[in-house]
Formats: C-alpha cells, structure tokens, sequence
C-alpha cells in the first residue's frame, strides 16, 4: 500500500462518512405540520404512567444531559393543517439509551395507551439506533403523544425532532450505507492485517488483529446491532463493555509491540502484560457484580481508567521518543487522528448538535487503522530489509572466515619448520647480515617455499630488504630472542621493528604476524 493508496483511502473514508450528513441532520420544514413540546424531568423516578395526569409539564428547549440519573416526560402536541393525510416519524438523537416508550392519547375517550412494542423495554417502530416512533395524522388532526425515557447515569439525548417518513426512511438508508462502508473497510483492513501476520509471523500483527476485531464488536453493539440478538438488555450492555475492555487490553499490547517497547525494556513489557490484563478482569467483576443496575457509575469508572490507559500510552509513546523516533512519529500521526475525532465527538454530545458523536468516532477509527496498518507493514518491510541485508553481510563474513581459516590450516600443515634450516645454516656458516649472505639465504628458503617472497612483494611492494628479511624469520617461526641473536640486534630492537611491519602492512591488532604471514 503507498502513500498514494492512502491518501485517496483517506479521502473516499471522509466523503463516504459525510454522505447523509446533511441529509441526517435535515428536519421536516413544512408548515402544514405543527410540533409543540413540553416536558419533566423526573429525578426521583416519582410518576407513572397512571399518574401522567398529574405531571407538571413545562417548556424546555433543549432535553439533552451529559450524564443523566432519572426519568424524563416528554408531552408531544402534533398538528397536521393540511387536507391531506401526513405520515411521520418522531425521534431523538440518543443512541445510547434503550429504554423509550412512546404513549399516545386517545382523544376521543380521553383515555393513553401504549404503542405496539418491539421489546418490553423499548418500542421503537424502526430497528434504528435512535429512539423513532411512527405516527399518522389525519387532514386537519391533532394528536397528543408522551415518551417516557429512564436513564441510570447515561447521556441522555431526547428533543424530540420530526421528519416525514420518506425522509426518515431516506435517513434510515444513508446511516446504513454508511455502516456498511464503515465495517466494510475495517473488514477489508482486518483481512490485510491477517495477511500480514501470516507472512511476517510477527506478534504485534497479531495484537492489532484482536484489536480490529474487538474493535468492530464494540461498534456493532454501539450501533444497537447486537441488541437484535435476542440477548437481555443487561447482557448486551455487559458485552459491550467487556468488548471495550479487550479493545483496550489489545491497544495497549500493541502499542509495546509497535513501539518496540517488548525489546526495549522487556520487565516493563512483561509488567504491564500481565498487570493490565488482571485490572481489567477485576474491573469487569466488580461492574457486573455491584454494577448492574448502575450504567452510569459503569461509565464514571470506565472514564476514571481510560485516563490511566491514556496515561500509560503516553509513556510509552516518551518512552519510545528516545530510540524508536519513526515508529514514534508514525504513532503520535494515528492516534492524534483519533483524538481529535473523539474531542469533536465528545463536544458534540455535550454540546447536543444533531450529528451524534458516534459518527466522528467512526471517522478517527477508520483513519487509525489506515494509518497503522500501512506503517506497521512499512516499518516491518524496513526492518527485513536490514535482517535480509545483514544475514547476507553476515554470510559473506562467514564465507571469508572460512576461506581464511582454511588458508591458515594448509599453510599450518605446508609451515616450514625451523629443523629444516639447520641444514641452511650450516651451509652458510654464518650470519645473513651481509647481502652476498642474503642472497644465499633467500635461495635456499625459496627451495621449501617458492611463491613466499613474490606473494608478499605483490600485496606490500613497499617494505624494505630489512623487514623481508625479518618476516622471513618470523615466517619461519623463530622467536623475538632467536631474531636478534641472528640478526646481531638488540632484542627491544627487533620488537620495535615488528611494530613498525605491523603499522606499514595496516594489520589488525587481533591477529598476529605469524598467522598473517602463514597466509603467504
């Protein structure tokens, strides 16, 4: 995947996720339909339905709360000023909350009852995320309807909004064709991130693989998919929270791995592997144990430690700056993506605009996994680049040793002893100080090593006759005393001489000069 592949991946991502935008946010404006509100807000869970009579509705323009532990009343007046039948659909934008119930007032008998139900806890007419409920207006009707919404700590979203049922349908299918874009994608990018850990056998493809999977889960109960299953709502709403704490756990562990963390600083590795995984378990048994009925506290608990996972990623993203900068500076481009996206969204549910949060989070997510699949696969390319290059530099280097060695062991087996010069020396009957005394040296030395001296001419064609003649000695394998004696030297002078030899053929300093002339 190149730069250029994600770059247009990035923006097919925005465009798609933008289309319907507008469309969602767009309401009925139709002056022949009527919508008046009032409502209540219940803290103490003090009326029922039997006693709607007696609710103090009031006027409130906006019946949007962060965190909301309670019950609202919503009385809704709808009136159609047409000679026309009229087809709508109520709804808010809460997505979070699954307990709406929508009443209508039987005007003629004066008398409330409640909707056909799709499940005892919420009657919404359309399997949607967000609460809806079909009514139909007769030319010229006026129709009274209550919703009766619980939240136990949740934000909660309920203005009511109307749209006629074409558009409302028209909102149904942009929402859904985004959806299936949305988990489109992360399908697609699941299948490469399998791919690659098939290829490269690394364990941070495998971490970033749970996390898109647990990550897809969580969405799809986000989006009120896996309340269809036939599960209890605390079942559901317990799933997702256990999909949100294996997003997390697998987030932080690939993190470390991508990072270089688990190399780097293995007993940290190892500490928060094992630590993060047990905190979360003892979390999630003390939400459901004491938890249960308590949503809200769930998320003021799960607010209090996604600060401590933030916190641990930020130190390791310091942890990291000092010797993996790139993998640094590729983490810091994909999780600013994420954060930026999640304050929009997190701004826009405090903030109560019609476009729900949920919406930018999809958008930061999508961008994440993007980018960390293409610079995980860039950087692990790069990094078996070096391996391959390595190996290669390695496996010529062992090559050479062996060559090498096998030089040293025929020139060990073809060395010339020193008990075959007795016979030289004795010929001579004197020193090899004198040239003429050279000469005759260096032919009966030729007769036991022919190619010696043409050898060591070729590869230094700079020594001088006085250091032939001391590594001919040296070849030979006489000792530093048994030089000077023959030479007629002082001993410390034959030790700087050999020095100098070293110096001027550049020889390493962890071989010696008898093994580098056995070479020869």
């Amino acid at each position: 995947m190149s730069k250029y592949t994600l770059i247009r991946l990035l923006f097919v991502t925005l465009f798609v996720f933008n289309i319907g935008c507008t469309n969602q946010s767009k309401l009925t404006n139709n002056q022949e339909i009527k919508l008046s509100y009032e409502c209540f807000i219940d803290y103490h869970n003090a009326y029922s339905i039997q006693k709607l009579e007696k609710i103090p509705f009031k006027y409130l323009c906006d019946i949007n709360f962060p965190f909301f532990n309670g019950s609202i009343w919503i009385k809704i007046k709808l009136s159609n000023l047409s000679y026309q039948k009229k087809e709508l659909v109520i709804f808010n934008n809460d997505i979070i909350n699954r307990s709406y119930k929508f009443y209508q007032l039987d005007t003629n008998n004066n008398k409330i009852y409640f909707t056909e139900t799709n499940t005892s806890n919420d009657n919404r007419s359309f399997n949607f995320s967000k609460p809806n409920f079909k009514v139909t207006l007769a030319p010229n009707e006026e129709s009274v309807f209550f919703i009766h919404a619980q939240s136990d700590g949740r934000a909660i979203r309920a203005t009511p909004l109307i749209k006629s049922l074409p558009e409302f349908i028209k909102t149904v299918r942009n929402e859904t064709i985004k959806n299936i874009f949305f988990f489109g994608v992360i399908f697609i990018i699941l299948l490469i991130n399998i791919f690659y850990w098939t290829l490269f056998k690394k364990k941070v493809y495998l971490f970033y693989t749970c996390y898109i999977f647990f990550t897809s889960l969580f969405y799809l109960g986000f989006d009120g998919y896996l309340f269809n299953i036939g599960l209890p709502l605390f079942i559901v709403e317990q799933l997702i929270f256990v999909l949100l704490k294996c997003m997390i756990l697998f987030l932080l562990l690939f993190s470390a791995n991508f990072l270089n963390i688990n190399h780097s600083h293995p007993k940290s590795y190892k500490f928060l592997k094992n630590n993060s995984a047990l905190l979360m378990l003892v979390i999630l048994s003390y939400q459901i144990l004491f938890c249960t009925k308590e949503i809200g506290k769930i998320h003021f608990i799960e607010f209090v430690f996604g600060l401590l996972w933030l916190s641990l990623l930020i130190v390791m993203i310091i942890t990291a700056s000092k010797k993996q900068k790139m993998q640094t500076r590729y983490y810091l481009i994909a999780m600013l993506f994420v954060l930026f996206f999640v304050f929009i969204g997190i701004l826009n549910i405090y903030f109560a605009t019609e476009t729900t949060g949920k919406f930018y989070f999809k958008i930061g997510t999508t961008i994440e996994f993007i980018i960390f699949t293409y610079t995980t696969a860039k950087i692990l390319g790069k990094n078996n680049g070096k391996t391959s290059l390595y190996a290669h530099q390695k496996e010529l280097l062992q090559k050479s040793n062996n060559e090498l060695q096998s030089k040293l062991i025929k020139a060990n087996n073809n060395r010339i002893q020193k008990s075959d010069f007795l016979s030289i020396f004795k010929l001579l009957e004197s020193n090899i100080t004198r040239e003429e005394e050279w000469v005759s040296f260096k032919n009966k030395f030729q007769e036991f090593n022919p190619d010696f001296f043409t050898n060591l001419y070729e590869k230094h064609p700079n020594l001088t006759k006085t250091e032939i003649r001391l590594l001919t000695l040296v070849k030979i394998g006489f000792t530093q005393k048994e030089i000077s004696n023959i030479l007629f030297i002082a001993e410390s002078s034959v030790k700087k001489a050999k020095q100098r030899v070293r110096k001027k053929i550049i020889l390493c300093s962890k071989i010696t000069l008898t093994n580098y002339l056995a070479t020869f």
